[in-house]
């Protein structure tokens, strides 16, 4: 009898198992139907009283807007009709908040707390690169930067990139040509009369500034300092890789198709450059980095396989890729971050564009791989750095073993002072400058590896100050007035 009734209990736990295992696998595998939909693309707004997040219920296909008042304490879902005049997808704005910008498809707002005003519209695309002020704003369209001066109505071409090459547009002067020239007087006085035709109506107008010709590379960044005298701007070169196809079975059309896919593993990297163009002096050339601290040492690995034969050092410099950091406020000097190809070594450098001679901030490197938080381990990926005034700039380094924060005084450049400003057995996963830039606010895992708390902490004073540091994972997202 209690060896029926145990063969019972067993049949009975092994029957209520399988019923929890499969109803557990049910709900889990369908995700937020089960848990629940958080509210998602959170933003605050200009001012600091709102905000505007996303946030799907049951039985809908796409996540609806919501604003969260902070004086009322209370949220409401907002129609189609007031998103188009409301920033609930973010905006930009300049240093000093003194301009809020937001688009919409071909249409530029601007917000105020009076409300918002359409501003600039066009039917082709573009996008806010810049506010410099509160009346600048530069807009990027394909490859060229418009300055729109909100007070004056006025649009002003900055840039001026053109795809193809120089000799497309120039006409090649021949054997032939220059044998008419010297023989036929007529030919000579034709010449005559159109280079003073030429000059007379250049006398007459105003300047261009030069084109500058892309010849088959694509832009990858352009930045302009606030003076507008001076842009540094990326080129790339990719290598004309073949694809490889996949057949596509399900598809909505019935039928099989073949598709693209990647390209076959060992293919060439892309070939990365960098200039500068002065628009004053209307002026463009190439800034190279050879002189770089180990821009041409091998990776330790290379020994296990050439042994005796190993080169500690190349006879070129390491392919590299270049992450733009943009201007100081004085616009005289340039800050990027530069990573090499092999993942070994990561460059922070400050070029001074009145002097054309480049400063090396700091320099990283690791045999195994650079990254970590604030670093990144994915080379065409920036890490944290950025300016904190006219001769200060602050990176993350894991120097120490750990990511930490570090500034770097770079006023003389033939000695640049370094400083720490956190340090400790953890890391700093997130780090952002207050707009007043005297203080960061900080996420980092001081009390447990596995948190994500948050601090404040005084540039001067180096101070630590805890705003969140229970358990756990805290996602903040800090308002534009820094007062939520």
């Amino acid at each position: 009898m209690k060896k029926l009734q145990f063969i019972c209990l067993i049949l009975l736990i092994l029957s209520s198992t399988k019923s929890i295992s499969q109803l557990e696998l049910d709900k889990i595998m369908s995700g937020n139907e089960f848990i629940g939909y958080q509210p998602e693309d959170i933003v605050w707004s200009p001012n600091s009283q709102i905000i505007y997040f996303r946030w799907k219920h049951e039985n809908e296909s796409v996540a609806p807007y919501y604003a969260y008042s902070v004086a009322d304490k209370k949220y409401r879902k907002l129609s189609a009709e007031e998103t188009l005049m409301l920033p609930v997808d973010g905006f930009i704005t300049d240093d000093k908040n003194s301009m809020n910008l937001f688009s919409k498809g071909d249409r530029l707002f601007e917000w105020t707390p009076k409300g918002t005003r359409l501003i600039y519209s066009k039917y082709s695309p573009f996008y806010v690169h810049e506010i410099l002020d509160a009346n600048r704003i530069l807009l990027r369209e394909g490859d060229n930067l418009f300055l729109f001066n909100k007070a004056e109505l006025s649009i002003r071409q900055i840039t001026f990139f053109q795809k193809g090459n120089k000799s497309d547009n120039q006409s090649e002067t021949s054997f032939l040509i220059n044998q008419q020239e010297e023989l036929f007087e007529i030919v000579r006085t034709d010449k005559k009369r159109k280079e003073a035709r030429t000059n007379f109506y250049e006398a007459h107008s105003f300047k261009e500034i030069s084109p500058v010709y892309l010849e088959g590379k694509y832009l990858s960044f352009i930045s302009v300092n606030k003076q507008l005298t001076q842009v540094v701007f990326g080129l790339d070169k990719y290598p004309e890789d073949a694809p490889t196809h996949i057949e596509e079975y399900v598809n909505a059309s019935g039928y099989s198709r073949s598709v693209n896919a990647r390209p076959k593993v060992g293919s060439q990297d892309p070939h990365h450059e960098i200039y500068c163009w002065n628009l004053k002096e209307d002026t463009c050339f190439q800034i190279q980095f050879d002189h770089l601290t180990d821009v041409k040492k091998r990776p330790e690995f290379f020994k296990e396989y050439e042994k005796e034969n190993f080169k500690s050092e190349s006879d070129k410099s390491k392919k590299m890729v270049f992450l733009d950091h943009g201007f100081n406020d004085s616009g005289d000097k340039y800050l990027l971050e530069i990573k090499s190809y092999d993942n070994k070594d990561r460059w922070i450098v400050c070029y001074d564009t009145l002097t054309k001679k480049s400063a090396e901030v700091e320099h990283q490197r690791d045999e195994q791989w650079i990254g970590g938080p604030g670093i990144s381990g994915w080379k065409l990926e920036a890490g944290n750095v950025g300016w904190i005034n006219n001769d200060k700039v602050y990176f993350q380094s894991e120097e120490s073993g750990y990511s930490h924060l570090y500034t770097a005084d770079i006023s003389d450049e033939s000695k640049i002072k370094k400083e720490n400003l956190t340090t400790g057995n953890f890391e700093i996963h997130q780090a952002t400058l207050s707009k007043d830039k005297t203080k960061f606010f900080i996420t980092a895992n001081k009390n447990h590896p596995g948190n994500r708390e948050f601090y404040s902490l005084d540039i001067a004073t180096k101070k630590l100050t805890p705003i969140l540091t229970t358990d756990g994972n805290h996602e903040v997202y800090i308002s534009l007035m820094k007062n939520f």
